[in-house]
């Protein structure tokens, strides 16, 4: 599920349980234009970390985990996660109460996620979601309690 982002200045929040049991399970937030060309903050399981946040992205095609380091979240019922357009870059920000939020130490240039950057005759332009897979065909499912927007304009 994803919206359209329709501000310079915005913000996305939600926050999910979910207990992945590898990490072949994840869900969480994307910052999505098409098939390749999106930034997934998503929650997954590590085998020495267990459960962890971390961030993939696919720039024209390329995957990456940029992050490089898994941030632990283990011992944690409920997952708060936001992200924060600022026109130019967008980041993103955890939290274990929805209140003090840790930002994730990378920031992103906008225009990667526009019509113009991505390849192909491209015209769907920025959306914001909910995410979740099971690559295993176990079918585990994020429970979502909430997806807010909001212009900060």
């Amino acid at each position: 599920m994803a919206r359209r982002l329709q501000h310079f200045f915005a913000e996305a929040e939600t926050a999910l349980e979910f207990e992945p049991q590898h990490f072949q399970q994840m869900a969480g937030l994307v910052c999505y234009y098409d098939t390749g060309n999106w930034v997934y903050l998503r929650l997954s399981r590590d085998e020495r970390l267990g459960k962890t946040l971390s961030v993939l992205a696919c720039e024209n095609g390329r995957y990456d985990e940029p992050l490089g380091q898994e941030l632990p979240v283990e011992g944690w019922g409920r997952v708060y996660l936001k992200v924060r357009f600022e026109r130019e870059r967008f980041g993103f920000a955890y939290s274990a109460n929805g209140k003090d939020w840790q930002p994730i130490p990378l920031r992103y240039p906008t225009y990667k996620l526009s019509d113009e950057y991505c390849r192909g005759l491209g015209f769907t332009g920025t959306f914001l979601g909910l995410c979740a897979q099971d690559l295993s065909g176990a079918r585990l499912h994020a429970d979502f309690d909430y997806f807010t927007y909001r212009p900060l304009e």
